[in-house]
């Protein structure tokens, strides 16, 4: 066949993405179809307060087959993107290994940061970034659970197309590069989205560095919304009007308040991407430094986001330009105008033709990652079998002991039966000044009697791998109520970094809390994959306003 299709499916965390190509690499390829649409979301019972909600499969098949029917697709390569939470991946520095041995040392590393849930089997996809070299290697290495990624591809299976490879943004916007961009060699990536900004250092053509920001201009509405404290129509109203044009917001007090929120946004943004760089030259590059910044992502679909780079955060960027080779059929010029804000869906396209990628497409006979674990649980369980079985032969021996213990505790309560009156009296007594205390304490509380939410979103926040070693909650002079804690998490670097300024973004940006302060407490200069304990001290503000609104 002269030409191939090539389909790519992009999954996100609210919406998806279809493009469909046809040619080849040397020919050249031509769109003929762009498509978004919205993913349908379901609520699962018991998870009404929550709000938690997971993708309505049978909605968004049925969706899907809409659009391909008639396309005549049947001899289609189809991408499929999974979606940013659905995963975890891991940049790891390793020694020099061989094929064989990667895999095991891989799942070593990752589970030192990275627990595994006892009972659940995971896969692991790799790909070896840059070129070997004699000191090692850097991996980029996927971890998802087999039974998510299975239901994805038990759910795929019902189209008449089947997808060929399940893959991850990063590598569909290496893809998108290496494919539509040869003579772009040097670069870095920066791609905004709503929910995260992916980083990608590209040197001579080879993905050597990426980096997941979970600061990132897309969601600027819902941050407007939590930390000002204003209804999301009133945030998205304002920045689908004014954007990121400063000048134009207007001089009301709340325009102040949301230019003042927007230009303190803005600049911890450009410190999380300088030090994104800076951690790239320094301990990837050697000192070698990447000067061409391209944008894309869909925060550009917001007015201006552009322009703030050079304006507010002095960098010198330049939105990803449209692809000169690409032809577009006529059906889909919406696509020109949607470029970049749907860049990745393209390079999710031609991910089967990359040479080198991560595929999650499950095995027939998947082996279990943690089949080592089960078998030295199962040895146990039958050595301890064993010892029960031996040691119950003695059990007469022991009932003989027992029940001589239990006559003489029987004689030793007999002499001191006369005191247990009084000793019942003094329990009493106990009793009744407990009960008072218990009163005090409520009564001293009586402002914020049910703490239930703050605690509950406390704990979303920091989630299961961080571990709280103290929590004190105290009122200044001015009764004000402030929150101190103390804690560590344990994890190689620059990963650990990283979940702790999640960590840090989620106590900010949260209307529980304000004023936060995050210390992490280093030792020493860290290298890259390195496991190491990083303690930490937050201190802040509890909004009592917020709390009284909403617990009384």
């Amino acid at each position: 066949m002269k030409y191939r299709k090539f389909v790519g499916l992009e999954i996100g965390e609210r919406e998806y993405s279809i493009v469909e190509l046809e040619g080849d690499i040397k020919t050249g390829f031509q769109l003929n179809y762009f498509r978004t649409g919205t993913i349908p979301l379901l609520t699962l019972p018991g998870a009404e307060k929550t709000q938690e909600r997971v993708i309505d499969w049978e909605l968004l098949i049925d969706e899907i087959k809409k659009e391909f029917r008639n396309r005549n697709l049947s001899s289609a390569s189809v991408a499929v993107t999974l979606p940013e939470s659905y995963y975890n991946f891991f940049l790891l520095s390793l020694p020099p290994v061989k094929a064989k041995d990667l895999s095991p040392l891989l799942e070593k590393e990752i589970r030192k940061t990275h627990p595994f849930e006892e009972g659940v089997n995971y896969e692991i996809g790799y790909m070896i970034l840059g070129e070997r070299r004699g000191r090692g290697i850097n991996v980029l290495a996927v971890v998802m659970e087999q039974d998510r990624l299975r239901e994805f591809h038990n759910n795929f299976n019902a189209l008449d197309v089947k997808p060929s490879v399940f893959s991850i943004k990063p590598l569909s916007l290496y893809s998108l590069i290496t494919q539509f961009y040869p003579d772009l060699r040097n670069i870095i990536l920066v791609d905004i989205g709503k929910d995260t900004t992916n980083i990608l250092f590209i040197r001579n053509g080879q993905l050597q560095f990426i980096r997941n920001m979970y600061l990132t201009l897309g969601n600027i509405e819902q941050s407007l919304s939590k930390s000002l404290l204003v209804p999301i129509d009133v945030s998205r109203e304002f920045i689908n009007k004014y954007g990121f044009d400063l000048d134009s917001y207007p001089q009301d007090e709340q325009g102040k308040r949301f230019k003042s929120y927007v230009i303190s946004y803005l600049n911890r943004f450009k410190s999380e991407l300088q030090r994104s760089i800076l951690f790239y030259q320094e301990k990837i590059a050697g000192g070698q430094k990447i000067s061409r910044i391209y944008l894309c992502g869909s925060a550009l679909g917001i007015k201006s986001t552009g322009e703030v780079f050079k304006s507010e955060l002095k960098l010198d960027a330049e939105v990803l330009p449209f692809p000169e080779k690409l032809g577009v059929d006529s059906g889909a010029e919406n696509y020109r105008r949607e470029f970049p804000v749907s860049a990745s869906p393209l390079g999710c396209c031609v991910l089967p033709v990359l040479k080198e990628k991560i595929n999650l497409i499950p095995k027939r006979e998947q082996k279990k990652i943690s089949k080592n674990i089960y078998f030295i649980v199962t040895v146990i369980c039958i050595i301890l079998d064993a010892v029960i079985l031996y040691s119950s032969g003695g059990y007469k021996r022991k009932l003989g002991s027992l029940q001589t213990e239990f006559q003489q505790l029987d004689k030793t309560l007999k002499v001191f039966s006369p005191e247990l009156e009084k000793n019942y009296q003094k329990v009493d007594e106990k009793k009744a000044e407990i009960a008072d205390l218990e009163e005090k304490f409520i009564n001293a509380q009586r402002p914020h009697p049910d703490w239930k939410q703050l605690f509950l979103t406390f704990a979303r926040i920091v989630g299961k791998e961080v571990l709280i070693n103290d929590f004190r909650i105290f009122f200044d002079e001015s009764e004000n109520m402030h929150f101190e804690i103390q804690g560590e998490y344990r994890g190689t670097y620059p990963d650990a970094q990283l979940t702790l300024r999640k960590l840090r973004l989620g106590l900010e940006e949260s209307k529980y809390f304000s004023g936060v302060e995050f210390n992490i407490f280093r030792g020493g200069e860290v290298k890259i994959g390195e496991a190491r304990t990083f303690s930490f001290k937050i201190e802040g503000l509890i909004e009592t306003g917020v709390l009284k609104k909403e617990e009384l």
